[in-house]
């Protein structure tokens, strides 16, 4: 006898999901509107703890670069939030599609320059190129699991906000009050 492969997507649940969540948004378009928010705080050297939601952290550097290595560096975090969130959304929509999803893999990797942040000459520390790789196993068509696939992307928040350039803002706040950044200092001094 030969094993049917495993779908890993309820569809009937998505489905249900994806229909309430259209209506409610139909009914309430403000209710559209989210903000993630995420605190951390600095334990030791580079090893930091954070909250997301009801969800504990680590994050540390390796100990080449100061770290203690108790967990995955902030930008491992980050890339493998990418991934997540572009799976995610390939699972979400899937039964819309009608696309059984047998197994799903993201490979996301960033490359960038550090020589900025030690006040060297180079490019500024932003990702130069980001880089998915999705492998995907299905009986479905191609050209739905294309569809599929592009819909997730456009559906995918960290694959948009990596695409457009969105304001950012730091505020800082040194014993309880203000204090502005100037955007001075050894950074900004090349030797």
């Amino acid at each position: 006898m030969i094993d049917e492969p495993k779908n890993r997507i309820n569809m009937e649940k998505g489905r249900q999901v994806y229909e309430q969540t259209r209506a409610r948004l139909a009914s309430d378009p403000g209710s559209g509107k989210t903000t993630i928010r995420a605190v951390a705080k600095l334990l030791e050297d580079m090893h930091i703890e954070g909250r997301v939601g009801k969800f504990h952290l680590e994050s540390d550097e390796p100990a080449a670069r100061g770290g203690t290595e108790l967990g995955p560096t902030p930008l491992q975090y980050f890339v493998a939030g990418a991934a997540f969130c572009l799976i995610t959304q390939m699972a979400r929509f899937a039964p819309l599609y009608d696309i059984p999803l047998e197994e799903v893999q993201a490979d996301v990797r960033a490359e960038f320059d550090i020589a900025d942040k030690y006040g060297m000459e180079g490019p500024s520390g932003a990702f130069e190129q980001v880089t998915y790789t999705i492998t995907v196993s299905s009986s479905a068509p191609p050209e739905q699991v294309r569809l599929l696939v592009e819909h997730a992307e456009r559906a995918c928040h960290t694959a948009q906000s990596l695409r457009q350039p969105v304001p950012v803002s730091i505020e800082v706040h040194l014993n309880g009050q203000p204090l502005p950044l100037a955007r001075e200092g050894p950074l900004n001094q090349r030797p």
